[in-house]
């Protein structure tokens, strides 16, 4: 019987154990992931700030070349980078990347970029910039030129 009872006892202490151990990591987990989500989307915004800059850079060196600015983002990439400029990242020419959107509209005075995030996971930030090369920000909707500048 006394055995029966220890045996009961080690169970029920292993028991606990597995339970609080459990316990520690989701409360860990509960601390951790939000922090490791909030970092990643700062990554995916600073992609799209980089992104917007290797665009504007695109964009005044297509200008120079052309006399007027790219209309598409396929026209931008069909641009020969010139020293110092990065090359267009292929993944921009569907619009889409790095967790963003961009839309490019051009006309013969100038052009404007607006990146928005695809999902909350990927951004709460939307961009603008334009032939100013400013870029600019709104947290709550599609960033347009009366936003203010993030440089």
């Amino acid at each position: 019987m006394a055995m029966q009872r220890s045996t009961a006892t080690i169970l029920g202490v292993v028991a606990a154990a597995v339970v609080a151990g459990l316990l520690l990591l989701v409360l860990i987990a509960s601390v951790a992931v939000p922090r490791l989500t909030d970092a990643r989307r700062k990554a995916y915004e600073e992609a799209a700030v980089r992104n917007l800059n290797v665009l504007n850079g695109a964009q005044v060196s297509y200008f120079s070349l052309n006399g007027r600015y790219a209309r598409t983002l396929n026209e931008l990439a069909s641009l020969k980078p010139e020293p110092g400029v990065p090359e267009l990242p292929t993944e921009l020419l569907s619009g889409e990347a790095s967790g963003y959107a961009y839309t490019l509209r051009a006309g013969p005075t100038g052009y404007a970029i607006q990146a928005d995030p695809l999902s909350q996971v990927t951004g709460t930030l939307h961009f603008y910039t334009d032939a100013s090369t400013v870029i600019r920000v709104n947290p709550d909707g599609p960033a347009g030129e009366t936003d203010p500048a993030i440089r």
